[in-house]
């Protein structure tokens, strides 16, 4: 599968509603500025990685 950061964005916060039957039992991370630090260190790890988004 490939990732977007739409993709990110909604599964961060709850993963168990982006992806149902998910056996994850972390219960998500709160707040924007939360998930955009998890993008920004995931964007650090690709070999050609996507602009980040500007929003």
């Amino acid at each position: 599968m490939e990732w977007t950061y739409d993709d990110l964005d909604q599964f961060v916060p709850n993963r168990r509603d982006y992806a149902p039957g998910t056996k994850m039992t972390h219960a998500g991370e709160s707040g924007p500025a939360k998930w955009a630090g998890i993008n920004a260190s995931l964007h650090t790890l690709a070999d050609n990685p996507e602009p980040l988004p500007a929003k």
